[in-house]
């Protein structure tokens, strides 16, 4: 999820080329991981209408492509020089600012109360 987030917010997406290089959607919990992979799609496309019951392809093809590009992203970062693991906990907390950044309107005291909710 944090993969295909990253990607999105990147404005990247990566085809995915040979078989076997899909996400197998069966692992997700559809309950909460349907909404994610839906409102990905709406924010990639800007279109609601990718919310149609015979556009789900489409939507999962979004989610898998913005994954792959944010693995890649994560890769970079990992192969970077230092600690591995630092380097992408400074990624995550990278990418919580720059969210807490892009909500104008938003009181930020009312995101982290909902953050630890």
């Amino acid at each position: 999820m944090f993969a295909a987030a990253l990607g999105a917010r990147r404005g990247d997406r990566e085809s995915l080329e040979g078989r076997g290089e899909g996400i197998r959607v069966d692992i997700f919990q559809r309950a909460m991981d349907d909404t994610f992979i839906d409102a990905l799609a709406v924010a990639v496309t800007e279109d609601l209408g990718v919310l149609a019951k015979d556009r789900g392809e489409e939507r999962i093809t979004i989610f898998e492509e913005s994954a792959k590009a944010g693995l890649a992203e994560m890769e970079k970062v990992i192969d970077r020089p230092g600690d591995g693991v630092d380097e992408l906990l400074r990624l995550t907390q990278n990418a919580r600012i720059a969210i807490r950044e892009d909500l104008p309107g938003l009181d930020p005291e009312a995101l982290a109360r909902l953050e630890n909710f």
